[in-house]
Order: C-alpha cells, then structure tokens, then sequence
C-alpha cells in the first residue's frame, strides 16, 4: 500500500504518510485476525446449540473499548460505534444475528 505524495510534500509529510500506510495495512490484518476467532467462536456456539449474540457480553466489551479510548485520548462515542460498525460487519458476513443456532 502506497501513498502517492504531491511533489511539495516534506520528508517529514511522506515518512509520516508511509506510517499510516503500514498502519492501516496491520488494521486490515487485524480485522482478519478477528473475523476468523469470530467464526471458530460462531461454529463452537453452533455445535453446542447456543445463541450466536451474547447481549451482556457485547455491552460490556463495549463499556471496556470506552474506557480503552478514553485512556489513548480518544472520542469514547467514535470508538464505540467503529466497533458497533465491526461487530455488523461480522454479522453480515458471517450469519444473520436472528439465524438459529443448529
């Protein structure tokens, strides 16, 4: 992944772009990382028969990931719904959150 830098742009500016870049690029991985424990979690849960979605686990990860932001000096709100966003993202791609376990 590369950033194309405008021809007036520092060395401070392209080092700082190039940062973000692998940054963004171990995010990705991340979120890879994450979507495949969703669905060995998702597949233990369907072999045992239990509800996919934990509502008391979710509202306390995401009290957790607020606290998280507050400490890195982050907005609480937009970490919370980036994570609301993920946590729909692996619902879609995995299974629909009203789909019975079997």
């Amino acid at each position: 992944m590369a950033s194309s830098d405008p021809p007036q742009a520092t060395a401070t500016a392209r080092d700082s772009r190039r940062r973000i870049d692998a940054i963004d690029a171990r995010l990705v991985a991340l979120l890879a990382e994450r979507a495949a424990v969703v669905r060995a979690i998702w597949d233990e849960k369907e072999r045992r028969g239990a509800p996919l979605r934990d509502p008391q686990r979710e509202a306390a990860i995401q009290a957790d990931l607020v606290e998280l932001a507050r400490q890195h000096g982050l907005d609480p709100t937009a970490v919370a719904t980036i994570f609301a966003h993920i946590v729909g993202v692996d619902l879609h791609t995995g299974r629909r959150a009203d789909q019975p376990a079997t």
